[in-house]
């Protein structure tokens, strides 16, 4: 505890001397995120499993989440941390942006820091706003938060039509700086044609919308005696209409490794299906559950012989329904899941059965202060 406050003392002096020096709206913000779950694994004692999962209570996170702006006469200025304190402290984002409007309906916001990667609708969706209680499987393939520069365009006089690109240094999570010369290049664009601009979140309980976007990322790593070059592309649709939501996502990944390299090219992809529906229950309750549906898939390297059932590189899938309760949003809501999970690879290199049962139901409370 000690050393997270000393983490945080500079971020909360440096807001104190900012608040003091504007005179402008000034905005400051100190909140959290907890997930706590109860959980029943499916167990296979049939079968030797690599990574067994286990059924009992569990946290799955707990956040917090500091965020300041000032909203000069020009500018718009924000900066957010968010840490999290299991199993130990991480640095999440850490990162400063600026934007402001332009003509004809446009704007424009440029971010500097620790940050989430512009790749896929659904990375860009903060954890406490999704549908489903876990991200879809495919995310865990996307580099997720890097360090570096993004910059966002709501076209002027076209904000239906929006553009982000992304420079960063493609090295993972809190790897303060560039281990070699190259940086990591990250593009989307999305296209709006119905809705109004607001903010990213899942489920119905947004304005009427339709979203539809592509991705595309490039990076090269040097590896020591080799090199790893990244090409990522992808696609991603959300539409929300009273109270029903689709979305769809599509990812595709190849890797490929210089001369002499001890690895083997390889392929990935995933698929994700959502669906949800608010049920218009009358009264308080009009919109408050949420009936959910997901068919993903996900396959990461193929190349590589699996181990055995449950190794993580093993293609996997699931079906997973559920239902959600919001008693204040997305701030305060109730998830349960159902996963019916499947294996795409079904031998190991012996031609042993890789299948075993592994299904799994999840509550989840998801509390949200801000």
């Amino acid at each position: 505890m000690r050393a997270l406050l000393v983490r945080l003392l500079p971020l909360a002096l440096i807001l104190l001397v900012a608040r003091s020096a504007h005179a402008g709206p000034w905005d400051l913000s100190l909140g959290g995120l907890a997930m706590p779950q109860l959980k029943w694994e499916q167990e296979d004692k049939s079968v030797n499993v690599v990574s067994p999962k286990q059924s009992g209570f569990a946290l799955r996170l707990a956040r917090i989440i500091a965020q300041g702006w000032y909203r000069g006469s020009k500018l718009t200025w924000e900066g957010r941390i968010e840490a999290e304190m299991i199993p130990g402290w991480q640095l999440l984002d850490a990162y400063i942006a600026a934007g402001s409007e332009l003509r004809g309906g446009g704007f424009w916001r440029i971010s500097l820091g620790q940050q989430w990667t512009p790749f896929s609708r659904q990375s860009n969706t903060l954890v406490g706003d999704l549908q489903m209680v876990e991200f879809a499987r495919l995310i865990d393939l996307v580099p997720q938060r890097q360090l570096g520069l993004s910059a966002m365009l709501g076209v002027p006089y076209a904000p239906w039509l929006q553009l982000w690109f992304g420079v960063f240094n493609g090295k993972g999570i809190n790897i303060i700086e560039n281990l070699d010369t190259n940086f990591m290049y990250v593009g989307r664009i999305a296209f709006r044609p119905i809705g109004p601009r607001a903010p990213i979140i899942e489920s119905g309980l947004g304005p009427n919308a339709l979203w539809i976007a592509a991705n595309a990322l490039y990076n090269k790593k040097n590896l020591g005696d080799y090199e790893e070059t990244q090409i990522l592309a992808g696609a991603d649709l959300f539409a929300s209409f009273y109270g029903a939501s689709l979305y769809f996502e599509f990812f595709y990944g190849k890797y490929t490794y210089s001369p002499g390299a001890p690895k083997q090219n390889f392929d990935q992809a995933g698929l994700n299906l959502q669906l949800g529906y608010l049920l218009p229950i009358p009264g308080r309750l009009f919109r408050r559950f949420e009936l959910t549906f997901r068919f993903e898939t996900v396959a990461p390297n193929r190349t590589i012989p699996i181990t055995g059932p449950g190794d993580p590189t093993q293609g996997r899938g699931s079906f997973v329904g559920g239902i959600n309760y919001y008693h204040r949003g997305h701030d305060l809501k109730l998830q349960l899941n159902y996963y019916h999970n499947f294996e795409l690879d079904q031998t190991d290199p012996s031609g042993n059965p890789a299948t075993y049962k592994n299904d799994s139901l999840i509550l989840q409370l998801v509390y949200r202060l801000k």
